[in-house]
This record gives C-alpha cells, structure tokens and sequence, in this order.
C-alpha cells in the first residue's frame, strides 16, 4: 500500500491533451519525468518550479505542427511554499465558448470616405472584452481591401460569448490623408442568441479631418425602442385638370398612443400622385394605436406642385381590421383656395363618413400707435396638446390691420381640443411691414370658449427686438400696465451651418420646427429670416417658443426653394435651451435640392446623443428704463446694465434694440438673459457719454424675472451726465422688491491716489479705477475730476476723488489701471487710500510702487492692489492662444480683448496687446500667444472675447481659443468658428464661448525672482539674461528673464514672475547670459527666489517662520517673528538709521543686512535676553491674554526715554500686518519657536491713510470699535447680512487669499563677463541660509551655504559653490572653485 501511493501521483502527473485524456505514445510525445528542485527557505523545505518544455506555451504551437497532436495545457508551476509536486488534476479556471459574431460595416457617403487603411475592432462586455480582430477579406485582383464609398461589409468573427457588448474600439493603421475613412456605423450580430448590436459613428477617422483622431470607442445606440408596425397609406388624387402633384408628399399619423415621424411617400415605380389614380405606400415606424388624425402636405418643388387629393386611406398591416378613411376633397396649392400646402384630416372607421371640422374665430387687435399697421401677409399657428392647426394665413377681402382697428378671422380645422398657445407672424412684405400687435383672442364656437393672448410688441425688423414673429400662451402677459407687461416665452439659440462643398449656400427661405421629446409638441415653422447661410458658415438665431420642449427629439428643417440657387446642402444644427443650457447636435450632411440626391427639401435630423453638452443654464429678464419727462432728459447714448444679486453678477449687458430709445417720459422694453445671480440687490446702470446730447435723465429701472414673475424697482431720479448733477454718468441703484427687506444704502467714497517720485512718473492717460468688497465691486469708474489738481497724476502728487456706490461692506482689493493713451502714457503709482465718508471702520490703504506702462517694469497697463501689497503674489498666469480661422479676410487690425469668467469671479477686461510669438497679430490662419497675469478666478466657466472694431477692416474670424492654466495643470479649449464683425452673421464683435474640451496638464507652481544688479561702474547687461533652477526633486527647463523693462541696469532691481515644475526645495541655481550686445558684462549681486506651496498644513506653517512683507520698504518688511528677535530687529533698525538717506529702500534693505552680518557678534549677545522674553510670552499665551507686549526689562533695555521711543518703534513694525498678508516661509532650524497662524493673521490693524501702521488690536480696543460701528452694522442688518453670507463676487476670504511662499537667497557678488576675472557667464550659487548676507572671506567669489544662521566662512579663495548639511562647518579647501555638496 505505501508503495502505490507515489504510483497514483505520477499517474496524475501525466500531461494531458486539450480534451482532458493522457497523453499515449501514438501521441508522438514520450513524456519526461520531472524532478523538482528542493532547497531549504527559513528551516523549511521548498521545490523550485523547473522548466518543462513539454508544458511550455511557446512551444505548443511548434508539437502540435510537428506531431498533429492537439495543443497541450501549460501546467500551473509548483508553488515555492509547498513541498508537494504540482497536480493536474486541480480545478481549471472557466473558459468562454467561442461564438461567432457578424459585424456589418457601413461606410459614409461623403467624398474621399473611403480607405485601404487595415481596420481592426475590439469589442467590450463589462470588464470581458473581445481582443482586437482584423477586418478584412480576400480580393480577387490582389490588391488590398477597400471599404469602398457608402459601402456596407459584414466580416465573420470569432470570439468568446461575453454577452451585452457596451462598446466597441474601431481603429485603422493608416497616417496618409488617403487613408481618411468616414465611419456611418457599425451593427454587431451574436448569431448563437441572436441578438444586434447597433454602434452609430458619423465622424472622421483620419489624422487631417475634424479632431484627427483614427481610433474612436463607439458606444451602444440606446434610443429606445419603440413597438413597431408597417401602415398601408393610399392615396387617391383628382380627376381634374392639373391635379397631380410632382412635389414630395409627407404624412403624420396622430394615434391614440402618440404620433409619428414625418413620413415621405415614395415607391419603386416612382411615377407617383398623377391624376385620377391611387398609390399605394408601404411604411414602418412606431404604432401609435387607433388613428385619430392624419396630417398631409407636399413641399411644394417641382414645375407643378398643386395637388387635389380626394382621400387617404391607411391601413394597419399588422392589425388588419384596423382601417381608417380620411377625406379630403381640397387643394394642397399655393395659387388655389386658401393657398394651404397641407391639411389635417379626421379619420373614421366608415368609408362613407365625412370628418367635421371645427370652427374657431379669430381676433386680431393692432395696436394705437404711430405706423402700427402693416401692409404684410399675416399667418398663425393655434396649438393645442397634441396637435396643431399648421400655419394658417390670415387674410379676407377686407383692409386688415389698421391702426386701433380689430379684425376677424374664421379657421376650419379638426377639433384641437383646449388651446394652449399661438404663433403670430408676417412675411415682412410691403411698403410698410412694420405691425404693433396689442392682442389676439381665438374663440372656439362650438364650445363658446374664448381664449385671449396678450402681446403688446412690434413684430417688425426695425423696431422692438427686430423679430417678425412671437409665440404667446394663453393668458400670458405678466403683471403691470400695458407698458410693462411682460410677454412669457422660452428662449432656445439656433446655430445653422451649412456645408463647406461647392454651391452649398442658398438663397432661399429656410425654416425650421423643432419637435419635443417624448411627443411633447413642436414649435410650429419658425422663419430664419435674418440668416445668409453662405458656405462653410454659422448662422446663429434667437427665437422663442411658448412651451418646453428641451430635450428635443428631432428637428425639421428646410426652404420653400425660391430665389435663384434655392439648392442647399447643410452640415449641422446646433440648439440650446437657454433656461436648461443643453446644447443639443443634428448632424444632417445632406443636400436639401430638389436637383440632388433624393430631391427633398426639407429633412427631419435627429440627435447624435454623444454630443449632448449640458451648459450653464440663464435666468429670462424683462427690463423696463423709464427716462424722465422733463427738458432735454433723453439720450443717444448707448446705456449699458450690470446686476448683482447674492450668487453673483451678470456680465456688462448693452440695452439696445431696433427702436429709438431713452427719448423724454419713455419707457422701453428689453429681454436679457443672464446666469443666475439669486436675489438681486443692485444695479449699475450707466452710458460712455460719447455722442453729442448725451446727458440723460433716468427716473426708475424696473425688471421682473420671466421664470418667477418678481418684479424689482431701482429709483434714480438723478442725471446721467458729466455737465450735470456731481458729473457722473455711472449710476449705482438699490433694489426693491421680493427677498430684499432693508435696501442697501448709497454711499461715497473719498478714492486718494499717490503718484511716485520717480522720474516721468506722471501721466496724460485716462485713469480708472475699481473697488472691490464684501458686496462686489463699483465697476471702472473713470477719475476724471480731481478735487485737489487741475493737472491730474503728476509726479509726487496726490488727486482725490469721490465716487458714489452701493455700499460695499470691507473692502478686499482695488483695480487700477490706465488706457495707455497720449504722448507719456507711463505712470508709476505709490498707492491709493480709499476712504468711506461718515465712517473710519472701512479706511484702507493699497500699496503700489510699481509702473503701469508699456515700456516699464512687466508692461503692464492695469494692477490690481490687495492688503498684502504684493501684487505679483496674488496673480495667476494664464497663456492664452488665439487661432484666426483660414478664411478670406479672416485677420483684423482692431483691438482685441478677453474675459476669463470662473467659479470665483472675473479677471476683467484684458487687452491682448503684445503676442509671444508675433509683432503682427491676428493674421489669417495664424496662431498667437500671449501670456496674460490676473486674478485666481477658479476653475475657468467662460470666456468673453471680441474686439472694438476701431481700424479698417476690422472684421474677425476667430477660429478657437486655448487657455492654459499651470499653476491647477488646466487646458481649456473654446471652439467659435464663426465671424465677429458688425457686416457678418449676427453682427455681433463680442461672444461668450463655453469650454468645448478640457485637458489635465502637468501642473506648475510659480517661482517669484527678485535679481539685485551691483552698483558698480559697468555692471548692468544688455545680453539676454537665462536662469535654471535645481532642487531636491529635479530641475527646470531654461528660464528666459525679460519684460517690457529695461532689464539688468546698474543699480537695478528687476521682478520677475515665472512658472515651471516644482522641484521640491531648491538647492541651487545657474544663471548667465549669452554674451550679445554692447557692455554684455554683468555684475550680479544677489538673486531673491520666492517659491509658492501648493499646500501648507497649521503643522507646517507652525514649524516655519512666518514672515510677511509689504512692499520693498524695508521698514514695512519686518518679520513676525518670537520676542527673542525684537532685540535684534531693534539693532537693525539703529544700524538702518544711520545709513545714507539716498538710497532706495531696497538698497538700505541690503545695507542693513550687510550691517547685521558684519555685527552678528553683537546681536548673539542678546540671545538670553531674548530666551526670556520668550519664555513670559509663552507664558501669557497660555494664560489665553490674546497678543502681549514686551517690557523693556523683558528685553533688557533700560528704562531711558530713547530705549522706550525705540520699543514703540519696534512695536509699530512689528505689529503693521493685515489678516491676509502674503506669507514666506523659511526654514527655522535652531529656534525654539514660531508664531502659529492665528497669532499672525487675528488682530492687527489696517494701515493707516500716511502708510503707517496701528498697533495690535486688543480686546478692549475691539469692543470698542464694535460699538462704534453697531450703528452701521444695525442699518444693514437682516438684508446685509444674508448678502454678506451668500455673496459670490467679489467676497474676500482672507484665508483663501493667502499665499504661502518660501524664500531662498543666492549670492553672487561676482561678474558674469567675458573680459572680467576669471571669463565665466554663467556661474551656479547655491542657496544661503541667512538672506542676503555678505560673506566676509577675503576674497569672497564663492557662495557657500551653511545651515546655522550667522557663521563667517574663512576658506582662503572660496570660489566655488559648496553646501554643507551639518550646521556650523567650515570649509578649507584651498581653491574649491567647485561645486561640492556635503551630505553630513
């Protein structure tokens, strides 16, 4: 028995063939004995797998050739953890049986699509999928596959049963432009079970069409389906004169269950609709059920379109009892009876049973104006819920709509059931089109039910909205008088392109219905009147409807094939539902000819559902502006409308239209849509004063949501005007209304601007300026008049000015900027001080120091201001690439602006003034960068982006727009494809464009450099000056630095804002030049680099320095730092005093430090003095007494009077931070302590209006300015409050606002010069541990680093850069003009 047992194993150890049984020696393949490797693993024995080339899987293809034996199972290897050999019999995993699929290619029509490009298809179920399958078939001549034009192939594959296919992989290998393929679809058959798979394509597989991709995953077609049937449809036309038809005849069936799709009545014989014979037709769509109606019309093409049908008769083929009868017995012609092209007939079971029509009466009002009449054609539309009376023209023997005067009108048609809405037009005919519709009632007479629709508009193309046709509910019309009733209606934006084949433009009238989902109505023919549908472009139209139709389920669209080349072959049509904001795609591609293809003039497009983009919806307003009635109030101005409620602001709205507006006691009517912005609580309303007469006198805005019906009133009753009233022309009003319980009150502020000292530091531009607080902003207010200079911005002067607002709570930051017009254009601005009358509790004051010019510092015109002072560190670089389309004249000469909109606001208008890459801008089919620095708007929503259309030729095709943002690693694209220029498409030269894509890029953080130049005789460059940063992590490309300045002069100190990889701490630099130009030699004397975190933890912040700066001011750039540096800063500021009065700031900045390192000595004495005062610091910190004050004991000083004058010096610059001040952190080795971030950013002072800065707030002093400001806060509370909370724009969150920075010094103190020392350009320099020290070595031409703070360095000739991670260290080298790193 014991002997047996290893007998059964090595039985089991057999190999076995591919259907389980063991292999035999008629198999050819005599078997090996394996013998497993043992070794010893941790006490324990284990078997090594060793090979087996019976069971290895590359060879089984070669046995089973070789011996004709089936291929053998690889065996599973021996595990290393079990001391028995492997064993065949183990459970074997699952297979899948093979199954055989059929796959149906279809090729596109379009020209150029097909290909001889090798096809391959993978197939996805879930987390199985089928590997890639070559499609492919033998030819007889040799060549390769083609899939030919509007080709349709089924190939055989072979492959697992995986069960629902959810997508497909369909790629080709082909890179040549012949190798383009247009994909239609792809239909998959499971021919074991059955069942299709349908995958609908419809694009490009190519490297040189549309988004140059050639592979595409296609997803399942899931429309659902609905029960399907086939209806017999005869008809029988007249035995007359003229009664056949040769135009194309369409049928809708109307059921119990639904209704159908427009369906084309065509057969074989084609020879169709001739006089007194029937046609049978044979059509497949849904089953609606018992018939109740049928719909029947023909387009009208052909030399005689007229036609007399005598009846239809339709029968359900698969039901066949089920058959109705629809008399007719009237003319479908323009030139006969009513001139109708279709009919709705009522059905019935008895062929000899004749439907009754219903009567309706119609009443139609004009209005009692001036020109009111109208001499055109009218038509209408009367719907209902599931049907329509078609468009009905409106005409008798009669002199209709005349002035004040009422006409009536009887309709024929099946019974509608209850009306919900019209659509009344005209055809814009005549001498005098123009029509003001006051009202239309529509009576059913059989019911005596009336109903009423109220309009109140011009239906006409020069005046009012510009529109000649409106869609009206019933009862609709809103509150108010007749002069402010609002008219309800569903806005949808309609983007039609045509194709860009030849002869693809047309000239005919072209309509378009759109169809509800789910059969939820349509919106009757809506004329495109005012498109031009040109080759290759996009029309864009604003039409709205009565009733929701979003998501639609289809879309017709055609023409009436007048004019001459009435033939049209259109691309696309693109709508969005401006409420919802789903932008919905109809890709058509097809002629609408009645010479070409299938000779239909109009189609029925479908949706491809891939496409569906769910944007940001918009809120319907209707605005009314009352001018006052009194002398010379009106205006030709144009007037422009900003909202504000508590989720946001609108954009700048102009409130135009074809009528002449904002004349004396008139009130006109505007509808505008804008994103939802809550409960409004302000406007700004306000004109540019630009045309002669343009004082105007405005007495009230009102406006009411369309959606909600609240209605806000704004009250004014002042000027407009710059020789009227305070001169102002921008006007900020409170609301009244739903939501809004105490309005917010006006105030004024004092707005004080410092111009700087430096040379031509003055200016001629126009100046603006913009406030920012809790509650928004003010807007650019242009500061005309002074109040202190008739010369406005001159050097060392100071202009205030007073500007009137809605309160805006505290404020956050200021925009300030110039038009850069004039002959001296360059202003250097010191700061603002923005003051509000009544009250100190909202003084500020925002430091400046920088230009605003073109050809100074970084060039730009327009800076915004925060707390912290550091504008370079509260802005976000955004690269900007604009494309001009390739088309004629696409390139303009007008100056182009942009707006980037986010989640947290707007950068406001910037100008794309200087391209990265080209003097010349926006040339045809060019792309230009630009490089733009502006607020952290957030994730970016929209963009704003147009022109002014100031030079000849200022017409614009603007093709798309990329944004970058590197510091969050975003790519937005924004696709416009269309023409901003006043004489193209909408006439529009400004458009606000949504992300069509975006991509996830690599993210970079924001490096900002301060380079000192040496004072010396030659020291400044003129070359082209590089710099490539190291760190812990990696390294930067090469780093070009340059503005609009004069870079790089002698005594200079030159700013520098770059972006690049975060390379963890940095550990050095190399910075040189490229030797061109006169005086290249370079005398660098040290480089400031400030490294933005991404993130900064309490923990970390806690166990860093935390150091604000305000500005290059050395006395306004004091550490935060524990009490034991007071002393030390004390010494400084002694040492700063007696320095030269001419330097600058930063240069007695650098003094001072060179000071501190030549007396270190001096300041380490005071170390123990320091350790106690810390020690009662952290005391009172645990005692909870909020931020404490030193003694002079406290720090050792004697009680004289000069120490204590001393102390509250070091008090007032210790203590000038605001609570979002930028924050630097650096390393604090060696110390005993930080400030945590709630000691240095919750209790301090603004600055005060002269630049210096209050002492920190204690509690008495806070609860003092509490009950000085209760009175304010009470006037605001209840309303304030909620806005305060929900306030989106223009919020300031100090905690969100504050950039964390890390600051890392590299001397140099060398020149970079080929004629000077030792030839060298470029040097490398390490990072410094105290910064901005001097190194006192004799001949210091190295720059070491040591991580204790206050060594000297004593090498000889330190020439080289070394870094040393044990503090203290000293290096002796005798020339280490290497760079050596020390990892100890």
């Amino acid at each position: 028995m014991q002997g047996a047992a290893p007998a059964r194993r090595m039985k089991k150890a057999r190999p076995s063939d591919s259907l389980g049984k063991p292999l035999t020696r008629t198999s050819g393949i005599k078997p090996k004995p394996i013998s497993p490797i043992m070794r010893v693993e941790n006490g324990r024995r284990s078997c090594l797998s060793t090979y087996d080339q019976l069971h290895d899987p590359h060879l089984q293809e070669f046995y089973a050739r070789k011996f004709g034996g089936a291929l053998l199972p690889t065996s599973r290897s021996c595990s290393r953890t079990s001391s028995r050999p492997c064993s065949t019999t183990s459970k074997t995993k699952k297979t899948l049986t093979d199954v055989l699929y059929l796959v149906t290619v279809a090729t596109g029509g379009r020209r150029n699509a097909a290909t001889e490009a090798n096809v391959f298809l993978r197939m996805k179920a879930g987390k199985r999928q089928i590997s890639k399958k070559k499609l492919c078939k033998r030819t007889d001549d040799g060549k390769p596959f083609r899939f030919g034009r509007g080709s349709r192939h089924t190939f055989k594959v072979r492959g697992p049963d995986v069960g629902m296919i959810s997508s497909i992989i369909i790629e080709h290998d082909g890179i040549q432009k012949e190798d383009s393929w247009f994909l239609e679809e792809i239909e998959i058959t499971n021919t074991k079970s059955n069942k299709k798979w349908l995958f609908p394509c419809h694009q490009w597989l190519s490297l040189y069409e549309n988004d140059c991709q050639i592979t595409r995953e296609l997803y399942l077609d899931c429309t659902p389906k609905c029960a399907t049937t086939e209806y017999e449809v005869v008809t029988v036309t007249g035995d007359v004169r003229g009664a056949g038809t040769d135009g194309n005849v369409f049928v809708v069936l109307y059921g119990k269950h639904g209704i159908t799709d427009r369906l084309h009545l065509v057969n074989r014989r084609g020879d169709c609709f001739e006089r007194d014979k029937s046609d049978v037709f044979v059509v497949q769509t849904m089953d609606v059920g018992q018939l109740v109606k049928l719909h029947v019309e023909h387009d009208g093409s052909g030399h005689e379109p007229g036609w007399l049908l005598e009846r239809v008769v339709v029968t359900d083929l698969k039901h066949s009892k089920r058959k109705y009868y629809f008399s007719c017995g009237q003319w479908l012609a323009k030139d006969k009876a009513d001139g109708l092209l279709y009919r709705d007939l009522l059905g019935s079971t008895d062929p000899l049973e004749k439907g009754k029509a219903r009567k309706y009466k119609v009443c139609v009002f004009t209005g009692d104006k001036r020109g009111a009449g109208t001499d055109a054609n009218a038509f209408i539309t009367i719907f209902a819920d599931a049907a329509d009376t078609g468009e009905r023209g409106l005409h008798n023997s009669k002199s209709n709509f005349e002035r004040g005067k009422m006409d009536e009108f009887v309709l024929r048609c099946p019974p509608l059931g209850e009306i919900k809405r019209i659509r009344i037009s005209h055809d814009n005919s005549g001498a005098s089109p123009g029509w003001f519709l006051d009202r239309v009632t529509v009576e059913d007479v059989q019911l005596c039910r009336v109903y009423e629709f109220a309009c109140h508009r011009w239906l006409s193309s020069t005046k009012g909205d510009g529109e000649v046709s409106m869609e009206v509910a019933a009862g609709g019309g809103g509150g108010g008088d007749d002069a402010t009733r609002a008219t309800a209606g569903v806005p949808y934006e309609i983007r039609v392109t045509t194709g860009d084949v030849p002869n693809a433009s047309t000239g005919a009238n072209v309509f378009v219905v759109l169809h509800g989902g789910d059969r939820a109505g349509n919106s009757g023919k809506v004329w495109l009147q005012q498109g031009k549908f040109r080759r290759g472009e996009t029309d864009v139209f604003n039409v709205e409807v009565a009733a929701h139709l979003t998501p639609l389920g289809h879309v017709t669209i055609g023409h009436d094939d007048s004019g001459l080349g009435a033939g049209w072959y259109l691309e696309k049509v693109v709508v969005k539902g401006v409420q919802t904001g789903t932008e919905q795609h109809f890709p058509c591609a097809r002629w609408l000819a009645s010479g070409e293809g299938d000779s239909l003039i109009s189609r029925d497009i479908h949706e491809d559902r891939r496409l569906r983009k769910l944007k940001k919806a918009m809120v319907p307003w209707t605005v009314w502006v009352h001018t006052s009635d009194c002398v010379g109030a009106g205006t030709d101005s144009a007037i422009f409308l900003v909202i504000y409620g508590n989720m946001g602001k609108t954009d700048t709205v102009i409130l135009d239209n074809m009528d002449d507006n904002f004349e004396s006691g008139q009130c006109d009517e505007f509808k505008i849509h804008t994103i939802d912005i809550g409960i409004p609580f302000k406007i700004r309303i306000g004109h540019n004063g630009a045309r002669l007469g343009a004082a105007w006198h405005l007495d009230k805005v009102q406006m009411e949501n369309t959606l909600s019906r609240h209605r806000y009133v704004y009250r004014c009753a002042r000027w407009l005007a710059t020789c009227e009233d305070d001169g102002q022309v921008v006007r900020e009003l409170a609301a009244e209304g739903p939501g809004v319980h105490d309005p917010l009150p006006v105030v004024r502020y004092s707005v004080k601007v410092h111009t700087g000292s430096r040379r031509g530091a003055g200016t001629d531009a126009g100046i603006f300026v913009c406030l920012f607080g809790e509650l928004g902003d003010t807007g650019d207010r242009s500061l005309e008049n002074s109040e202190t200079h008739r010369d406005k911005f001159e050097c060392q002067q100071v202009d205030e000015f007073t500007i009137e607002a809605v309160t805006l709570g505290r404020l956050s930051k200021v925009r300030i900027g110039h038009d850069g017009s004039g002959a001296a254009a360059g202003w250097f601005l010191e700061k603002v001080v923005v003051k509000q009358e009544g009250t100190a509790t909202y003084d500020t004051t925002f430091m400046c120091n920088r230009w605003l010019a073109a050809h100074e510092d970084d060039g730009l015109l327009v800076r915004e201001l925060t707390l912290n002072n550091n504008d370079l560190h509260n802005t976000v670089t955004y690269r900007v690439s604009v494309k001009t389309g390739d088309v004629r004249g696409a390139g303009t000469d007008a100056n182009v602006f942009l707006t980037l909109c986010g989640l947290d606001g707007d950068t406001g208008r910037l100008e794309l003034r200087q391209a990265d890459n080209s003097n010349n801008k926006f040339e045809r089919g060019r792309t230009d960068h630009f490089t733009l620095e502006a607020v952290d708007i957030g994730r970016v929503e929209r963009i704003l982006i147009g022109h002014d259309d100031s030079q000849l030729g200022g017409a614009w095709y603007l093709d798309s727009v990329v944004v970058k943002v590197p510091a969050r690693a975003e790519k937005y694209t924004f696709s416009c494809h269309r023409w901003l220029a006043v004489d193209e498409a909408d006439g529009k030269t400004e458009v606000e464009l949504c992300p069509s894509d975006y991509v996830a890029g690599e993210k970079e953080v924001a490096y900002w450099l301060t380079v000192w130049t040496a004072d010396k005789r030659g020291a400044g460059t003129d070359a082209n000056v590089s710099l490539q940063i190291y760190g812990e992590s990696g390294k930067t490309d090469l780093l070009q630095l340059g503005n609009s300045a004069d870079n790089f002069k002698r005594a200079a100190i030159d700013k520098f804002k770059v972006n690049a990889v975060d390379v963890g701490k940095l550990t050095k630099i190399r910075v040189g030049h490229d030797g061109k130009g006169i005086g290249s030699g370079w005398f660098l004397d040290k480089i400031l680099i400030e490294k933005q975190l991404s993130q900064v933890t309490e923990s970390q912040a806690s166990a860093k320095h935390l150091e604000v700066t305000q500005g290059e001011d050395y006395d306004a750039a004091v550490k935060v730092q524990p009490q034991r540096d007071r002393t030390s800063v004390l010494s400084r500021k002694k040492q700063t005093d007696s320095s030269d009065e001419s330097h600058d700031s930063d240069e007695s900045h650098y003094d001072m430090r060179d000071a501190q390192s030549r007396n270190s000595s001096c300041v380490l004495q005071t170390r123990g003095r320091t350790e106690r005062a810390d020690r009662k610091k952290q005391k009172n910190q645990k005692r909870g007494s909020g931020v404490q004050k030193c003694t002079a004991a406290d720090l050792g000083v004697t009680s004289s009077d000069e120490s204590e004058e001393e102390l509250r010096e070091l008090y007032e610059k210790w203590d000038c931070f605001e609570s979002n001040h930028v924050v630097s952190l650096t390393d604090a080795q060696g110390q005993n302590g930080g400030v945590s971030p709630a000691d240095s950013y919750s209790g301090y002072d603004r600055s005060s209006d002269d630049g210096s800065c209050d002492r920190p707030v204690t509690s008495r002093r806070r609860e003092k300015e509490s009950e000085e400001a209760a009175p304010a806060s009470r006037s605001h509370r209840g309303r304030g409050s909620t806005l305060r909370r929900d306030l989106k724009a223009g919020t300031c969150n100090s905690d969100s606002n504050k950039v964390f920075v890390e600051k890392f010094w590299f001397v140099c103190n060398w020149w970079l010069a080929r004629t000077e020392d030792d030839a060298e350009i470029v040097r490398e320099l390490a990072t410094t541990a105290e910064p901005g020290h001097r190194f006192t070595t004799p001949d210091p031409r190295s720059v070491t680093s040591a991580a204790e703070p206050g060594h000297r360095f004593t090498t000889p000739d330190p020439r080289s850069v070394t870094s040393a991670a044990e503090p203290g260290h000293r290096f002796t080298t005798p020339d280490p003009r290497s760079v050596t790193s020390a990892a100890v």
